[in-house]
């Protein structure tokens, strides 16, 4: 029964870790894209944070009550029960001096593979966002030019540039006319005294505001 309940902790032990380390995962890779600037919730940071907290506790505990219910045969014959306890404990201390000794050799051996692993894994969510930003800048930009063809459209038919944004979304219908990078949308003059379609995130069609991620 007992070493029924040992496999079974273990088990559960081992699940536990492995759904810390996802949500450990998750949490970091939530850090990111908050430094970065992504529209990050605070549930998108709390929910993993609270998933690690709970499998880490459950793990540390599964782990003591493991060392709890195990199985201690009886003393050898020539030695009495105090002798084989205070052997017991001397092993014990000596098994966690060398866990400790192997986590420090670990961390030791692992800090660079860390480093390198976060300085590749932010420059490749700086990629995917500099990606990303690009898409958005150019559909904005189409938006634009599809401003600088019917505006011409709407000064034939009302012989007047138009005033605002929404007078002109008015006049030409078109099926999608907004910002995907959630930029708001106003009218300028350009260099020349023509009303242009000017975006808070990306500019207007001769200065262009540049991504904040580079990408390759």
């Amino acid at each position: 029964m007992r070493t029924l309940l040992r496999i079974l902790g273990k088990t559960l032990r081992g699940l536990c870790i492995i759904s810390a380390g996802f949500a450990l995962f998750g949490l970091i890779f939530g850090l990111f894209l908050l430094q970065g600037g992504d529209p990050v919730g605070a549930g998108d940071i709390l929910t993993p944070l609270a998933f690690f907290t709970a499998f880490t506790a459950a793990a540390i505990g599964l782990g003591r009550l493991l060392k709890k219910i195990e199985f201690d045969g009886p003393p050898p014959p020539e030695m009495t029960l105090e002798e084989y306890r205070a052997i017991e404990e001397d092993e014990k201390a000596v098994a966690a001096q060398e866990r400790r000794q192997k986590l420090f050799k670990w961390i030791v051996v692992g800090s660079p593979l860390w480093i390198m692993g976060g300085c590749m894994g932010h420059a490749l969510l700086d990629s995917m966002r500099g990606v990303r930003e690009s898409s958005q800048a150019k559909q904005c930009l189409n938006n634009m030019r599809y401003f600088e063809t019917a505006e011409k459209e709407f000064e034939s038919a009302r012989h007047r540039p138009p005033r605002s944004v929404e007078e002109f979304v008015g006049f030409a219908h078109p099926v999608d006319f907004s910002c995907i990078a959630g930029g708001k949308y106003g009218l300028a003059r350009d260099n020349a005294g023509t009303v242009v379609l000017s975006c808070s995130e990306h500019g207007w069609a001769d200065h262009i505001i540049p991504p904040k991620h580079p990408h390759m």
